[in-house]
């Protein structure tokens, strides 16, 4: 998608997956945003069963000060977007 966050959908599997090895691929804004519109894409495709969310690197944390999170664009938002990802009859994969 934009090289922090990939987005790749084949045969019903999305795969999102955090571009930041430098940082374990820990969430601060511009992840966040990018984060939230890769899970924007995965709502709206219809062809997607399951979802992977994986990082680059030698580890991955889906870790992230939630004060942060007051200053996306789109406030609190992100939370209802990622939990909608989460309430779907859609398998996640972290």
């Amino acid at each position: 998608m934009n090289g922090l966050v990939d987005l790749t959908v084949e045969s019903g599997i999305a795969e999102i997956r955090f571009n930041r090895p430098g940082r374990l691929n820990a969430l601060d804004i511009d992840l966040a945003e990018h984060f939230a519109a890769a899970v924007d894409s995965v709502l709206n495709d219809q062809s997607v069963r399951v979802v992977v969310i994986s990082g680059a690197g030698r580890a991955s944390q889906l870790e992230a000060e939630l004060e942060c999170f007051v200053h996306l664009s789109g406030g609190a938002d992100f939370g209802r977007r990622t939990q909608c990802l989460f309430s779907k009859r859609r398998p996640v994969f972290t």
